[in-house]
């Protein structure tokens, strides 16, 4: 888990919830697949970053 959060009380305040997620080490993770669009509930992939080589860590 990256982080937690209080989901009602920020909704309650009127914010979205919607958040970007970006892949800044493109390098090694050129390529993204099976990409979710939509709600996705905690815990499910939201893509699958694919490595350009052997010693690529996620």
């Amino acid at each position: 888990m990256l982080v937690e959060f209080d989901h009602e009380a920020i909704t309650a305040e009127g914010y979205d919830l919607t958040t970007p997620v970006i892949v800044t080490n493109t390098r090694d993770f050129a390529e993204l697949g099976d990409i979710k669009a939509g709600p996705v509930t905690a815990g499910q992939p939201l893509y699958l970053a694919i490595a350009t080589s052997q010693t690529a860590t996620v």
